[in-house]
């Protein structure tokens, strides 16, 4: 079940804030809701008193603040580790697709993609070799019930949070 052309309207953005709030949290936390669609987010685009966004600028209003504080914040997961050889631990996160880098002496060495659905997830990162690896970005997501092992002795630094 999805949730599509969400919108809700109140002048003051405090209130909005706490409406959207109140509905996100109910459909985030239903297990038959897939996935939630919102009407419009921009003022230029729908009326100002249903907005997130606002102005040529794309200034957040408190519902927009509200928005990226929840799903960006509360419902994402970081997870940072440093770990030695042969070791792992496990992570309980939020479904979506996430990335796993694994840092050598201030460098990225490794990249590794994954998705969680609704099954607890085993990934194993495998290293092998300290060669950095360009256009990653500084923060990885790790999501569900993962296990991260090294090998070969190599001290790395995985760090993880929501993508």
């Amino acid at each position: 079940m999805w949730v599509t052309e969400l919108d809700l309207s109140a002048h003051d953005e405090n209130t909005r804030a706490d409406w959207y709030e109140t509905a996100l949290r109910l459909y985030f936390s239903h297990p038959s809701i897939e996935g939630i669609i919102f009407w419009g987010f921009w003022d230029h685009h729908m009326d100002s008193n249903m907005a997130l966004v606002h102005g040529s600028t794309f200034e957040l209003d408190k519902a927009g603040e509200r928005y990226l504080q929840l799903t960006k914040q509360e419902w994402s997961t970081h997870v940072n580790k440093s770990l030695s050889a042969g070791t792992s631990f496990d992570v309980r996160g939020f479904q979506g697709d996430y990335d796993v880098i694994v840092w050598y002496q201030n460098k990225p060495i490794k990249i590794q993609s994954f998705s969680l659905g609704k099954s607890d997830v085993t990934v194993n990162v495998d290293i092998s070799g300290n060669e950095p690896i360009n256009g990653v970005d500084t923060c990885v997501a790790v999501n569900g019930y993962e296990r991260f092992g090294r090998e070969e002795g190599v001290r790395a630094y995985a760090a993880c949070c929501s993508a």
